[in-house]
């Protein structure tokens, strides 16, 4: 089915007004341990955290969004060349934030099934983004998204369960001694 970018970017919007003060359910859902999908390791939920921090981080602002910024003001890149691009450096990690693959997987595999969703539709609306001006619009919808869902992930994480959960040395551990590069050290 073939979409309007506008359209999209103003589902993307819609979606960003409910969640910017209110904690979406889905962070709702990961702060209790909560994942449908049946994603964990040996029953536990934190690396699901960490990886709804880091995944909404890399697709987002710190990896795919400078690349794509750098490619919209190149001459060099066409917008058709910027949609693949942005296809291939984005649908794999939004697949694994919010698809699901039945029989084994019937749920969003980290709760995220806007990522998913608006991904498709973002693909779904290729035709009618005919410049990087379209692109660059409905970009900034999505880094956006992305954005507010990295700072859900990043307040909800249960960040009390690393603190001090290992003693910091205040001398140099005996086995390091003699092996620790000057470099380590200020100057005196």
């Amino acid at each position: 089915m073939k979409r309007d970018w506008r359209n999209v970017k103003n589902m993307i919007e819609n979606e960003i007004d409910k969640i910017w003060w209110e904690k979406p359910i889905e962070f709702r859902m990961a702060e209790k341990g909560h994942f449908p999908s049946g994603c964990n390791v040996d029953g536990g939920t934190l690396g699901n955290q960490y990886f709804m921090i880091a995944d909404t981080s890399n697709i987002g602002r710190h990896v795919v969004e400078p690349a794509i910024y750098a490619a919209l003001d190149d001459d060099r890149f066409t917008v058709d060349q910027i949609k693949v691009m942005w296809d291939y450096l984005t649908g794999g990690t939004a697949r694994l934030l919010g698809s699901h693959s039945l029989p084994n997987c019937v749920a969003p595999w980290l709760n995220l099934p806007y990522v998913w969703d608006f991904y498709l539709a973002i693909v779904e609306s290729f035709d009618s983004i005919r410049t990087k001006d379209d692109f660059r619009e409905i970009y900034y919808s999505w880094a956006n998204y992305l954005t507010c869902l990295n700072r859900w992930a990043m307040t909800t994480f249960p960040w009390h369960l690393a603190w001090d959960a290992r003693p910091r040395a205040k001398e140099v551990p005996e086995e390091l001694v003699g092996k620790i590069p000057a470099r380590f050290y200020p100057e005196k």
